[in-house]
């Protein structure tokens, strides 16, 4: 249970106002969440997406990559594994550097993901992107 589609997240620094997370509890340094757990991710994004507080063309990166190398690992090896080869995952990952006065890591994020995911379906051979993590989970809503 969350704190709803239209409330402020608490989920990660730099990310609480324009992002979703996502918390599965366990330990994924690892093994994988089940398969339950993985599908109730997929159902809840689809669940924002027909109720219109997810965008079908979302962006999904996991809080590892949100975050300066070495902040966490989550959602750890266990959940990053499956979640990279879901569609509209991002590998995008925040170098930790110094933003400029209008720059932001969502706006970081957005550029990256959005070219990266046009690349990837436009090419020849179907690219998987994937989407999910241990601990948290971002979807780009805005």
């Amino acid at each position: 249970e969350g704190r709803g589609w239209n409330r402020q997240a608490a989920h990660s620094p730099g990310w609480n106002d324009d992002a979703y997370g996502i918390c599965i509890i366990g330990d994924f340094t690892i093994a994988p969440p089940n398969e339950k757990a993985l599908n109730t991710v997929q159902s809840w994004i689809k669940c924002g997406i027909a109720r219109g507080h997810v965008k079908e063309d979302h962006y999904i990166i996991t809080h590892r990559q949100s975050q300066r190398p070495g902040y966490t690992e989550c959602p750890g090896d266990g959940a990053f594994n499956v979640v990279n080869k879901w569609s509209r995952f991002c590998s995008f990952q925040n170098s930790g550097a110094n933003l400029t006065a209008n720059q932001t890591q969502i706006s970081l994020a957005l550029n990256f993901c959005k070219k990266e995911l046009e690349i990837s379906s436009s090419a020849s051979t179907h690219l998987f992107i994937p989407i999910i993590l241990f601990q948290l989970l971002f979807i780009y809503f805005l």
